[in-house]
């Protein structure tokens, strides 16, 4: 099988993505890219980012689609020629698959933008809530060369998993830390309020046995001088 060549493929992997993500309702075959690249003078094997865009908004404004009289004449002509047509919805006969070295979208390239898109559906999806930053990182991991739309899809998702998990890790962190302050302030009050208990219990047996010696020294003075008392009459 003859690979699709880069210029064509990078149209159609585009195209393509469209109209899997709703953008678009058309995708023109690898044959009418082609053809559209020789009407202009395009290298099929590599085009420039102007060239990229020019096509892409070619066929997005269905430029070359076909009316609904003319593709039915198509489909006609080529049923009763026994050719197997091309569908308009941009699935492949068995021609544009060897064409395009099995399933075109097993080479889906997605820019970094693109990325960040599916990352913020898809969490919204599972309910979660990223930042920018958040979002820009884990649109960062995703292995999007050579790869599907389907790959991507599930990469996202095992990204998100893994993200909630290590958020998840990280709140009971936090709340673990958060116990641990309140546990040693409540500790460090408890310390500070049983010193303060007993140096009051100490001043107390200080003032206790001060008073019983004043006491003591006040029934001896009595006596004496009741002795004294006594002894003058």
């Amino acid at each position: 099988m003859a690979s699709l060549p880069s210029g064509v493929r990078r149209v159609y992997n585009s195209l393509y993505k469209r109209r899997v993500t709703g953008g678009n309702s058309y995708t023109p075959t690898p044959t009418q890219i082609k053809e559209y690249f020789d009407s202009q003078g395009f290298n099929i094997e590599s085009i420039t980012d102007e060239q990229f865009n020019q096509a892409v908004n070619h066929f997005s404004k269905g430029e070359l689609s076909l009316t609904t009289q003319q593709e039915s004449s198509l489909l006609e002509s080529q049923s009763v020629a026994g050719v197997s047509p091309i569908v308009e919805t941009g699935v492949l006969n068995q021609n544009d698959v060897n064409e395009s070295d099995n399933m075109p979208e097993s080479s889906l390239v997605l820019t970094e933008q693109q990325l960040q898109g599916i990352v913020s559906t898809k969490a919204v999806e599972m309910s979660l809530q990223l930042s920018t930053s958040d979002i820009e990182y884990v649109a960062g991991q995703i292995d999007s060369i050579d790869t599907t739309l389907d790959d991507v899809l599930t990469q996202t998702e095992n990204l998100l998993c893994a993200y909630a998990d290590h958020k998840k890790q990280e709140g009971i962190q936090k709340i673990d830390a958060m116990f641990g302050r309140v546990y040693n302030h409540v500790q460090s009050n408890n310390e500070d309020t049983s010193q303060h208990i007993s140096r009051g219990l100490q001043q107390f047996g200080r003032d206790v046995e001060q008073s019983q010696q004043d006491f003591k020294s006040s029934v001896f003075t009595t006596l004496e001088r009741l002795k004294v008392s006594n002894n003058s009459a």
